[in-house]
């Protein structure tokens, strides 16, 4: 459902723009990242060569949040799609620049 939020865990929405344009809303949790994942996965078929994921409403984040941007670079790479993570919170940087992953997806400096 292209244009429409998918609810995930009462924490988190995945909303897809486009096929080229997601934004993930809410809290970035271990109780939400499961059904963003299973949410997410069929879309990885369909995406195009670029994808921009904007962060810019993402509240908070654990470890499975970083997690689950991990296995999207993966899943961009298997695709031959190039991604782009913009409007990373501070929370998520700085769990990425402490974990040594900022550069795996593309924040580094």
């Amino acid at each position: 459902m292209s244009g429409a939020p998918h609810t995930m865990a009462s924490e988190a929405s995945l909303f897809v723009r486009n096929d080229a344009d997601w934004r993930l809303n809410g809290a970035l949790t271990f109780a939400s990242v499961p059904a963003l994942m299973d949410d997410a996965g069929p879309r990885w078929r369909t995406t195009p060569r670029e994808l921009r994921i904007d962060l810019g409403s993402v509240t908070r984040s654990d470890s499975a949040g970083l997690a689950l941007l991990v296995e999207w670079v993966r899943l961009a790479a298997l695709h031959d799609t190039r991604i782009e993570f913009t409007g990373m919170p501070q929370q998520l940087q700085t769990l990425a620049d402490v974990t040594g992953l900022a550069n795996v997806l593309g924040t580094g400096a």
